[in-house]
C-alpha cells in the first residue's frame, strides 16, 4: 500500500502580518482577547490571531519577531510552523512513510484460545497540555509554568505581566509577589499602580486600610486635614476652595472674607467698601459707632458719619472723601 500524504486542506498558508483596521470587535483565536484597531494580526484561513500569538510550535518563534514576518509560514495538520523550520525539515507535520508489506512477510497474529483474534491496539498519542493563555499545545515540558492563582498550565513566554509584559520568572520574588487581576498576572510594581492613592500623602491605599471618601478621592483618616493649617475635621464638616479641603478660619482667610473689624469670618451679608469687607454692624462710624449703611466719609483712613465728619472738620480742618457702602452675600 503506498504511503499516505496529508490532504491539501491540512496545509494552510498564513497571511502576511497586517494592521487591523476594522472598528468591529474581533477575538484573537490564540489568546481569546479582543483585537483592537491598529494591532498587528495574521490570518490563518478564517481565523485571526495577534502577531504575538502566532507561535511556531517547533522553535517557539513568534511572527512579530521574524525578520520576514509570517511570509512562508504554514499551518500543517493544525500546527503552525515557521519558514525557517520548514526549510530545515520539509517533512514537519507529515506522517512518516511506511514500507509496503507483502503477504509473505506480514506478521500474522497468534490465534486466540477463545476462537477470535484482534489486532494489537495502536500506541496512545501523546496528550499535550494546553496553554491557558494562548490555547496552544505545550510541546516542550520544560516550558510549562504554573501559578497558584491561575488555572491550568501556561507557556513561560505567555505568562507575562499584562501591563509591562515582563515574564513572571523575571519579576517574581519574595519582595515582588505576583498578583492576578481579571485572570491575568500582574507584577507587584504594576499592581501598585492600579491601586487607589491617598489624596493627602499620595501613598497607596491597600484593601485592609480604613479610608474616608471626599471630593471624589480617598484619604487615610489621618491625612484628611485642612490644606493650610493641617487640623482635622472633628465634626466632619469642611470648606472647599480650589478642590481642596479647608477649616472655617483658613477658608475665609484664603477667600478674603475675614471681617476688617472683628477679624472673624463673614458668612451672609457683607459690607463691601474701599477699606475692605466687614460685617454690617462692624463697619461703623469711628466716633459714635453707628453702622454706616449708606453714605459715609473717609478722613485720614477712618470712616465717619455725616454728623461727626462736620464736627471733625471744624476742629481740625482738612478734606474728607465721600463714599458709598455696598452689600452682598458671602
Amino acid at each position: 500500500m503506498p504511503p499516505q500524504t496529508p490532504a491539501a486542506n491540512d496545509v494552510i498558508e498564513l497571511s502576511e502580518i497586517m494592521l487591523f483596521k476594522d472598528t468591529k470587535g474581533v477575538t484573537c483565536t490564540g489568546c481569546r482577547a479582543p483585537v483592537w484597531k491598529g494591532e498587528e494580526i495574521v490570518c490563518i484561513d478564517m481565523d485571526v490571531v495577534h502577531a504575538t500569538c502566532c507561535v511556531c510550535q517547533e522553535c517557539g518563534l513568534t511572527a512579530d519577531r521574524d525578520p520576514y514576518g509570517s511570509d512562508g509560514w504554514k499551518q500543517i495538520g493544525g500546527i503552525v510552523v515557521c519558514a525557517d523550520c520548514l526549510a530545515r525539515d520539509p517533512t514537519i507535520g507529515q506522517p512518516p512513510s511506511a514500507a509496503p508489506v507483502s503477504a509473505s512477510n506480514k506478521v500474522q497474529p497468534e490465534p486466540s484460545p477463545y476462537g477470535s483474534s484482534k489486532a494489537a491496539a495502536a500506541p496512545p498519542t501523546p496528550d499535550y497540555e494546553v496553554c491557558g493563555t494562548c490555547r496552544l499545545s505545550i510541546m516542550n515540558p520544560s516550558e510549562i509554568v504554573t501559578h497558584p492563582k491561575l488555572k491550568g498550565s501556561h507557556h513561560a513566554r505567555c505568562l507575562t505581566c499584562q501591563h509591562c509584559n515582563r515574564g513572571i520568572d523575571e519579576s517574581f520574588g519574595p519582595s515582588n509577589p505576583v498578583h492576578v487581576r481579571q485572570s491575568r498576572p500582574l507584577c507587584h510594581p504594576c499592581y501598585l499602580v492600579t491601586l487607589p492613592r491617598c489624596g493627602g500623602c499620595k501613598n497607596v491605599i491597600t484593601r485592609d486600610t480604613r479610608v474616608c471618601a471626599a471630593l471624589g478621592r480617598k484619604y487615610h483618616p489621618q491625612c484628611f486635614v485642612c490644606a493650610k493649617c493641617s487640623t482635622s475635621f472633628p465634626d466632619k464638616s469642611f470648606y472647599v476652595l480650589k478642590d481642596q479641603p479647608y477649616c472655617r478660619q483658613c477658608y475665609h482667610e484664603e477667600n478674603g472674607t475675614i471681617c476688617g473689624g472683628c477679624q472673624q469670618p463673614i458668612e451672609g451679608p457683607c459690607a463691601c467698601v474701599v477699606e475692605g469687607r466687614f460685617h454690617p454692624n462692624c463697619f461703623a462710624c469711628a466716633t459714635c459707632r453707628d453702622p454706616l449703611t449708606d453714605v459715609y466719609y473717609s478722613y485720614e483712613g477712618r470712616p465717619y458719619c455725616e454728623v461727626h465728619i462736620l464736627e471733625l472738620q471744624r476742629r481740625r480742618g482738612g478734606k474728607a472723601e465721600r463714599r458709598q457702602t455696598y452689600y452682598r452675600n458671602m
